[in-house]
């Protein structure tokens, strides 16, 4: 870094919006707004956040930012070099520092303390990420949208669904997820980008809803390719971190990597700080009484970081601590908290309240009473006791992640445009995982290699050991077609697996598996192409020119007719293309 801690203060760059400071409701935070608007740490030009909904959530902003200013302050004459602040297979900070990031570090400094927490640079970065970039999109342009979003555990609520309707699917997911939408446009694009890389580059990474939220923290003080490096290194730190039982026994790791290691360390949670803790204790069999889901409410505050119990700016706080010193903070903060309230839940008679009663107590705290829930989180002692080793007796195993992944057409489609590019998405979303990390290769086109059987058959004679992909436009403008685990080769059988399914992509996304009724999946005769039998037909049968075809209700697939015209099973082929999956 290299720059001094007193460089970071406030000058006045930017004038807050009139019209936010106008509105009846926002008046009483006209400080913080001028307060926040004086800064520059949030990018003015591009930031990745809504700069008018961060302040609004983060009332008393001036007093807190100023306050925790003053504790750096007092360090404004130590020259700051980057690789000072190194956190590493477990190691935290000196005691100087790891007392003043406990203060909290201030957003004018937050930045640059998480970067070089990590012992990383603007230009490490940026070259990372952009070869993270090339390697996820096989140098092709970068999707503006996706269909499908790695989660990575994540539930929905889908009763809210109507809320977001204006959204893409993928945007409304993450926002039926999110606890606080904050992120702008440009935001929630990083947000998208950065799950779908993360997932292609860690399959192991099986299970870590914390994921979502870490990563809209960090890119409140972040660029998109900062946030991808810190990501990285608390995902491999974490790993190595887990296979060592020392550190893995002084809960320096970040992220769990999958459920099961998640639930055992839940349920290891209460029970050994309840023997550290006769209030602790009084809660956790409160909970058992009037049977709480003590499981599910450890998940909830541990996957939203809290941020559906604490106000904003301890979130903050604890994230930044978390950071530095690792998981261990969130389970001291929620003891922290549960203590905090004990008196408050202790007549709690039924379950159905004690979240409501929880959250009243804690959500309006004032800085002071954050700071001193945060105070009273360290004095539980975990990394000294040994029944801390309890937390990992359970073996962690890398099973492998569900795959969500981009598919990168090897050329340009006559039936799929670049504006259409999710269909491939939605395609591979059908395939089982064997097949959802291969990529397209276009073998056949109707359009430059003609209409005719034996040419397609001629094309496909190279990829033998390799599943296929057919999709035909017919005159209706009707766009169906099939994936078969085997290659088209003439024979005189039917071939093909369970894997086999046809499809519609329009005018609707549906996909049809085979079903009990036959396993006649797919025949390559020498004059005719056809996918499924049954005492009516096949599902869909082409002649040796590719020209006409017919559809019937298949006992293969149980498919409906593949015309416009349920009462018509003729169609023509305007466009047919072939792909085979590598």
């Amino acid at each position: 870094m290299g720059q001094f801690l007193s460089s970071q203060c406030c000058e006045k760059k930017v004038e807050p919006p009139k019209s936010l400071l106008q509105e009846g409701h926002l008046l009483n935070l006209n400080q913080d707004y001028q307060y926040f608007f004086s800064q520059d740490w949030f990018g003015v030009d591009k930031p990745q956040f809504e700069p008018q909904k961060f302040i609004f959530i983060y009332p008393g902003y001036k007093e807190d930012q100023s306050q925790m200013e003053k504790f750096w302050s007092k360090a404004d004459t130590i020259n700051l070099r980057h690789g000072e602040l190194v956190r590493q297979k477990g190691k935290v900070l000196n005691k100087k520092w790891q007392y003043l990031f406990r203060k909290g570090v201030p957003c004018s400094l937050a930045k640059k303390i998480i970067l070089d927490t990590f012992r990383l640079t603007y230009v490490d970065c940026e070259a990372e990420y952009l070869s993270a970039l090339k390697v996820v999109f096989k140098n092709k342009q970068i999707p503006k949208t996706f269909k499908n979003v790695p989660l990575f555990g994540c539930n929905t609520n889908e009763d809210d669904d109507e809320e977001f309707n204006y959204l893409n699917e993928s945007e409304k997911k993450i926002q039926l997820i999110l606890k606080v939408q904050i992120l702008n446009q440009q935001g929630m694009e990083a947000l998208i980008r950065l799950l779908w890389i993360v997932n292609n580059l860690n399959h192991f990474l099986e299970y870590n809803p914390m994921l979502l939220h870490i990563i809209v923290l960090l890119l409140i003080f972040l660029s998109e390719a900062q946030t991808y490096c810190v990501l990285q290194f608390m995902i491999k730190d974490s790993q190595q971190s887990l296979n060592d039982n020392q550190t893995k026994q002084q809960l320096r790791w970040h992220l769990i990597m999958n459920e099961e290691h998640f639930k055992e360390t839940a349920t290891t949670f209460y029970e050994t700080v309840s023997r550290r803790s006769k209030t602790f204790s009084n809660i956790y069999q409160l909970m058992q009484n009037i049977h709480f889901d003590s499981f599910e409410f450890f998940q909830e505050m541990s996957i939203s970081l809290m941020l559906t119990y604490l106000p904003f700016s301890a979130v903050l706080k604890i994230f930044i601590i978390y950071l530095n010193e690792g998981i261990k903070i969130y389970f001291r903060m929620f003891y922290s908290i549960l203590r905090y309230v004990s008196d408050d839940i202790k007549s709690c008679k039924s379950s159905s309240n004690f979240k409501s009663i929880l959250r009243k107590k804690i959500m309006n705290l004032n800085i002071e009473e954050q700071n001193n829930i945060i105070k009273q989180a360290f004095k539980l002692s975990l990394s000294e006791s040994e029944q801390v080793k309890s937390f990992m007796r359970t073996t962690v195993s890398y099973t492998k992640n569900q795959p969500c992944y981009l598919p990168i057409p090897s050329q340009a489609s006559d039936l799929i445009s670049n504006e259409q590019a999710y269909i491939f998405e939605i395609l591979w979303d059908w395939m089982s995982n064997m097949y959802k990390l291969s990529d397209p290769f276009l073998i056949f086109a109707s359009k430059t290699d003609g209409h005719s059987l034996k040419q397609l058959y001629f094309k496909c004679q190279d990829f033998t050991d390799y599943p296929v992909l057919i999709v035909i436009q017919t005159n209706q403008n009707i766009i169906f077609g099939a994936f078969c685990d085997k290659m088209f080769a003439v024979k005189n059988k039917y071939i093909g697996s369970s894997e086999t399914f046809l499809f519609t992509l329009q005018p609707e996304e549906r996909k049809y598996n085979p079903t009990s009724g036959n396993k006649d999946y797919m025949m390559c005769a020498p004059d005719y192409l056809a996918f499924g039998s049954g005492k009516n037909g096949p599902a869909f049968q082409i002649d040796s020119e590719l020209n006409r075809g017919f559809t019937y209700q298949s006992d293969t697939y149980d498919n409906p007719l593949f015309t416009d015209q349920k009462t018509q099973n003729r169609f023509k082929c305007l466009c047919i293309e072939v792909y085979y999956l590598k």
